[in-house]
């Protein structure tokens, strides 16, 4: 997962990076279309990647916190 999100950062950046050069020049449409697919393929890795992250972690930092909290009330 966190690879996962890395590479979709890493990506979208360089489709952005990517798709402003393209657009700058008088290069063929297909290019941009590439440019484009790569850096909405980056965003939709890197926030798959952070989800499972947050939802991994997230719910393991809930039940120790859960459990902390039942063990004070007694």
């Amino acid at each position: 997962a966190l690879s996962l999100a890395l590479g979709g950062v890493v990506a979208a950046l360089g489709g952005c990076v990517l798709a402003s050069t393209v657009f700058d020049s008088d290069a063929a449409w297909p290019l941009a279309v590439i440019a484009m697919m790569v850096m909405v393929g980056g965003i939709g890795a890197g926030l798959a990647g952070a989800f499972s992250l947050i939802w991994f972690f997230g719910g393991e930092y809930a039940a120790r916190r859960l459990e902390r909290l039942s063990d004070e009330d007694w």
